[in-house]
């Protein structure tokens, strides 16, 4: 069976589907720079559409049919996301596993770029300073459990009088370091004690833990170099 024949759009010579790219409204020879190029776009921007779909996969709003792209402060007047401030500073912040992983990556930059030696105990280590410079105004932000405290109580923790009934339904608050510490909340409570943990743990999840760092801040490096549009950190 023979392959269907098109008249190539630049050299109108006549070529089959495999031995040609899209090209305008018809076809061109694979051999042509311009098909080349016209192919090479193609790939890009339908990869970037996919992505798009992808990360919008589980979104609620949908508009025309299509899954929205835009955030919720866009698609909602006066729209604050409750995991993005402190519920009683009403602050912008972010949360504190995001910041350590912030740290780790930034350790594996500042060893792959040669900032510097890495000291954990140094707040001006240089993984620190770009942990702060990733961060910038942002507070450090943690949920607590809240289910056992009174609703009066609740309502002088909460500035928010919106939340106050999500506090009460989820049983939780989000604060900041500064918060919590006002209001009686232990900052550490989620932390294993050191006691509790071997040797042996804690240097396997070091070792994990600088792989993830080096994979990350070797994309961010790259994605650097070459100019391309960086990831939301946050």
């Amino acid at each position: 069976m023979s392959h269907k024949t098109y008249v190539c759009k630049i050299c109108q010579a006549s070529v089959t589907k495999p031995q040609s790219f899209a090209y305008k409204d018809g076809r061109a020879c694979r051999t042509h720079p311009e098909a080349q190029q016209a192919h090479e776009q193609a790939t890009v921007q339908q990869a970037s559409i996919r992505d798009k779909a992808k990360r919008n996969r589980f979104s609620p709003f949908r508009q025309g049919g299509e899954r929205a792209e835009r955030p919720f402060e866009e698609l909602i007047p006066g729209f604050r996301n409750p995991n993005q401030y402190c519920w009683h500073c009403l602050k912008d912040g972010i949360y504190e596993k995001e910041v350590y992983f912030r740290i780790l990556v930034n350790m594996s930059k500042a060893k792959l770029e040669g900032l510097g030696p890495i000291n954990p105990f140094d707040p001006e280590s240089p993984h620190y300073k770009l942990t702060r410079k990733d961060l910038g105004q942002n507070l450090i932000l943690k949920r607590f459990i809240v289910e056992k405290i009174p609703e009066w109580k609740l309502k002088q923790l909460v500035s928010n009088r919106d939340l106050v009934m999500v506090a009460q339904i989820a049983g939780l608050v989000v604060l900041c370091t500064d918060c919590s510490a006002e209001f009686g909340f232990d900052w550490y409570f989620d932390r294993p004690k050191v006691e509790d943990i071997s040797i042996e743990d804690m240097l396997a999840l070091g070792q994990v833990g600088e792989k993830i760092g080096d994979h990350f801040a070797m994309r961010e490096i790259l994605n650097r170099i070459f100019h391309k549009e960086p990831k939301e950190t946050f």
